[in-house]
């Protein structure tokens, strides 16, 4: 069992970044009469979903409150500038938290990110953007549930969005002092991203984690089938092996894939993000569910879209194939109905 996995999330975290912290480095704020809007914990890595996530999030508070200076701040800079940041905040300051799939007790340093924050600025409007929780059922899981569940619940001024229904049902049973809403994943309020030039070929991302459901035998037959189709059968990742992104390096990943997506005939992923990039630039896809809700959860939201094919077994795969060969080579516009994120909107212009 790994260290991460026994010593409570706080002690790990303070072990692992206590350095940084006592660097206790300052940042510039300008002086403004009107509230800061702070990003405080947008990610700087190769995850080119969370990136989108990012992207999202920054134009959503754009148009939610046009004119507010935005200030970002990554999980990467996060513990080096706390000081700073509960010595600078004020209490008419708005407080963002990213979304995403990280609440819960594996991905360690957003989740303490997210309890610092909730915990040092009690004064002030916390929003998480739409996140999956999870927490595992484990004794250590079971054990930061309860930790996370003290340290939300005290916090008075807080709002939690869930994007899929199993995390929202958790999040009302665990934060019951808490403003608990809903939403669909923040990358599918983008708009600028349908793709219209020509379309060829079969694109595969499919995960190699442990959040994949798929073994090397069916890997090997969806690519066989999807040959079949007599069309360009591509290879690709929403990952990159990268950490510590410079802000002037983000600009053209997050495009540059959903523009790789968009030149698809169709997609076939079991990635959350794969899909989304697919919705949203118009072309067919197929997801497999992965090891938790997240992708599940979030088809809930597209299930009436004729071109994006849940399944949940390779015989699943074979049949949403076949029906897939009515879509190929079409474009499908995609507008999510803005009234979803309408208490996201109350939440951060209340």
């Amino acid at each position: 069992m790994k260290l991460k996995e026994i010593m409570p999330m706080n002690i790990n975290f303070w072990m692992k970044y206590g350095s940084q912290y006592l660097k206790r480095k300052e940042i510039d704020i300008p002086k403004s009469k009107e509230p800061i809007v702070y990003y405080l914990d947008s990610p700087d890595y190769g995850n080119i979903g969370d990136l989108a996530i990012r992207e999202g999030i920054i134009e959503f508070i754009k148009s939610v409150l046009p004119g507010k200076q935005i200030i970002e701040i990554t999980q990467g800079e996060f513990p080096e500038v706390l000081h700073h940041l509960r010595k600078s905040v004020r209490p008419i300051d708005i407080l963002c938290l990213t979304g995403g799939g990280n609440m819960g007790a594996t991905y360690q340093k957003f989740e303490m990110i997210r309890r610092l924050v909730i915990k040092s600025f009690p004064n002030n409007r916390v929003v998480v953007f739409p996140q999956t929780i999870d927490y595992k059922n484990s004794s250590y899981g079971i054990k930061e549930r309860v930790r996370a569940s003290k340290i939300y619940s005290n916090n008075k001024n807080l709002t939690i969005t869930a994007r899929e229904n199993i995390s929202y049902e958790l999040m009302k049973q665990l934060y019951n002092n808490t403003n608990v809403i809903l939403t669909p994943d923040i990358v599918l309020s983008l708009q600028n991203y349908f793709y219209e030039g020509d379309r060829k070929g079969v694109l595969l991302t499919i995960r190699d984690d442990i959040e994949s459901k798929i073994n090397s035998n069916d890997r090997r037959r969806i690519k066989t089938k999807c040959e079949e189709f007599g069309d360009e059968v591509l290879t690709t990742d929403t990952t990159l092996d990268i950490l510590g992104l410079g802000r002037n390096q983000l600009h053209d990943l997050v495009p540059n894939k959903i523009k790789e997506f968009g030149s698809s005939k169709l997609v076939v992923t079991d990635r959350l993000h794969g899909m989304i990039f697919s919705v949203i630039s118009g072309t067919p896809c197929i997801v497999f569910e992965n090891s938790n809700h997240k992708i599940a959860g979030t088809y809930e939201w597209l299930k009436d879209l004729e071109h994006v094919f849940l399944v949940k077994s390779m015989d699943d795969f074979d049949s949403s194939l076949q029906k897939s060969q009515n879509c190929l080579g079409k474009s499908y516009k995609f507008h999510l109905n803005k009234r979803y994120y309408s208490e996201l909107s109350k939440a951060l212009n209340s």
